[in-house]
């Protein structure tokens, strides 16, 4: 069915329904109106709710699906829904999926009594038990006291990441490019939302998990919420027992979370039931930019934007210094002591390298050059880069760092077993709804 004008319409013919957490959505019709498509649902339940909806094809998923209006709560608007029938959600498929044609389609409509997983700007992991058998997670739009540091401390806070396309890696004439590690240029769809760590995971909330405190900067009054370092990706990962099971792990390159058990990541997962990890360096790159293609997401590559940014060589006052007790001026900073990206999310630059999931070529030619190009130039979706092997990719820089390694496209490889003062992570939480 064509319909006037270039836009190829879709005949949408099956509609269902979703009852959870005690409510119950009935009577889900799907209807194509001119170039809208409209959803009806009746809500019964005893207060507001909030109500989502999912477009599939072929029981696939639409991920172009996301402009929504009416009667439903979405990122933009998380509203709660009164109860009540004849409800209208309105999904605007020609500025969504243009061009496209589908004769089998489904409407999921969901309600929550409680704002969920997929809409909620932030989740939040409480981690003031330390070593849970079980911590509770909640959802919420609304952002924390930043001033405080129980963010920083008893609570993981995840920032809500939206898919979209843009320019991974850095143009050949960026001040600084590295074409030693391969920052090629090329276009990443992502196609799927996460949650990311709003900071780097902190040395308590570590503590927390962990039961340990392996960091270098343990000045005995601001080691709390300093970065976590000294951990390197097989700690975070793998298990304490040996090295063998994360390579051995065939499921991890096909989008599985699986870790090593008792490894930082086994037990977030294992207290919480949600599939915690490592960001693969598209989702750490993409989130870092925040919409920007700028050397820094504030701008080209000077000190002056690096201060208000990162810590980082020019303004860390230690470089080379051994000491555990410098004091937070020195050394890595509190996390969220600087301007955060246009996303919320601080300390991407400097501060301390992130490891991503991502493996990386280890291998040299004769004139110590990598083998390869692991990121390559056509455009990819999803990535998830190269296998397991004995390197990894970080990310962002540390406070060690000059200009050169402080870019949102820089990348380092790094053996998997290192571990260093300016080498630390953050938390990514994929979100499957």
């Amino acid at each position: 069915m064509k319909a006037k004008g270039t836009w190829i319409a879709c005949v949408l013919t099956l509609g269902c329904a979703a009852a959870l957490a005690g409510v119950d959505v009935q009577n889900v019709t799907i209807a194509q109106q001119g170039r809208d498509v409209v959803v009806g649902y009746d809500l019964v339940a005893a207060s507001d709710a909030y109500v989502t909806v999912e477009i599939q094809t072929n029981g696939v998923r639409l991920a172009e699906a996301r402009t929504f209006s009416g009667d439903v709560s979405t990122i933009a608007d998380p509203k709660q829904i009164a109860p009540g029938t004849g409800k209208r959600i309105v999904w605007s498929a020609c500025s969504d999926w243009r061009s496209n044609v589908t004769h089998t389609a489904k409407a999921i409509v969901r309600a929550y009594a409680e704002l969920p997983q997929g809409i909620a700007q932030y989740a939040i992991v409480d981690l003031s038990a330390p070593q849970a058998v079980k911590w509770p997670v909640r959802f919420t739009s609304t952002p924390p006291d930043w001033a405080s540091d129980s963010c920083r401390k008893d609570e993981l806070w995840l920032k809500l990441i939206t898919p979209g396309t843009f320019m991974m890696g850095t143009p050949a004439d960026e001040p600084n490019h590295n074409s030693f590690v391969r920052e090629t240029q090329h276009q990443v769809t992502l196609t799927k939302s996460y949650y990311i760590g709003v900071f780097e995971l902190t040395q308590y909330q570590w503590y927390q998990v962990m039961g340990t405190k392996p960091s270098h900067n343990a000045h005995p009054e601001y080691w709390a919420t300093r970065p976590v370092e000294m951990v390197n990706y097989l700690s975070g990962r793998e298990s304490p027992e040996g090295y063998n099971r994360l390579r051995s792990n065939t499921n991890w390159m096909k989008g599985g979370n699986t870790v090593g058990a008792q490894s930082f990541f086994w037990r977030l997962q294992a207290a919480t039931g949600l599939e915690f990890d490592l960001p693969t360096e598209a989702q750490w790159e993409y989130a870092c930019r925040a919409g920007t293609t700028t050397p820094l997401y504030n701008g080209a590559l000077t000190s002056d934007n690096l201060n208000l940014i990162a810590r980082w060589e020019g303004n860390c006052g230690s470089r080379g210094d051994t000491s555990t007790t410098l004091p937070v001026t020195k050394g890595s900073a509190r996390v969220g002591s600087y301007v955060p990206n246009a996303w919320g999310l601080y300390d991407m630059i400097g501060n301390v390298w992130e490891w991503c999931v991502d493996g990386i070529s280890t291998a040299n030619d004769e004139t110590g050059r990598p083998i390869g190009d692991d990121l390559g130039s056509d455009p990819v979706v999803d990535p998830r880069g190269l296998p397991y092997t004995a390197g990894a990719v970080s990310k962002g820089g540390g406070n060690w760092d000059n200009m050169p390694g402080c870019r949102s496209g820089a990348r380092n490889r790094l053996a998997t077993a290192q571990s260093h003062a300016r080498f630390g992570f953050r938390v990514m939480l994929r979100n499957n709804q």
